[in-house]
């Protein structure tokens, strides 16, 4: 038996002992969506993601984790092919971390990061600039430096200003991404 089969079966055996909506499952499910996303599987991380979210929103419809719920969803969505529903995920979940911890909150910023990479597969490279650079603002410290979890955010931020023409900038992203790195 292989390493999903025991969690989809743990997860069932949950499902069984608690009820197929309770809150701990919807944990279990969407934990079972981050790792089958960091093995590619897009589609059974959609399906498990997807029905995390249906259950946490019809059981606690305002639990602090369910903004985090709706990131995970929109990135297999958008891993998916499905850009207009991850964008519905994603701006659902901003509007969630929004309400629960304020705007200025860095958790917020892997969905607006969601968000600009929407509107780059959409060729809105207006609005996914505006994304990229608000993610990018929760990052930035006092001094003007970024937290190192902005390296990444950075780096997509070049890849967009390369196709959007701007070819300096995005070399003076790069080299802001390289010096978070270290």
């Amino acid at each position: 038996m292989n390493r999903w089969n025991r969690q989809v079966q743990t997860i069932e055996s949950l499902a069984v002992a608690l009820g197929p909506n309770h809150a701990d499952l919807a944990f279990a499910l969407n934990n079972l969506g981050d790792v089958l996303m960091a093995a590619h599987d897009y589609t059974a991380a959609r399906e498990r993601s997807q029905r995390a979210v249906d259950i946490l929103e019809a059981s606690s419809p305002n639990h602090p984790e369910l903004g985090s719920f709706f990131n995970g969803l929109g990135r297999a969505l958008l891993e998916s092919g499905e850009v207009a529903k991850a964008r519905a995920a994603f701006q659902r979940s901003v509007d969630l971390y929004e309400k629960a911890i304020g705007k200025d909150h860095a958790d917020a910023a892997g969905s607006m990061v969601g968000l600009a990479k929407c509107a780059k597969k959409e060729k809105h490279y207006d609005l996914s600039a505006v994304w990229f650079e608000r993610a990018l603002a929760l990052y930035r410290q006092p001094d003007g430096t970024y937290d190192r979890r902005a390296a990444s955010y950075l780096a997509d931020y070049a890849v967009l200003l390369r196709e959007f023409g701007q070819a300096r900038k995005a070399e003076e992203m790069n080299a802001l991404a390289q010096s978070v790195r270290k």
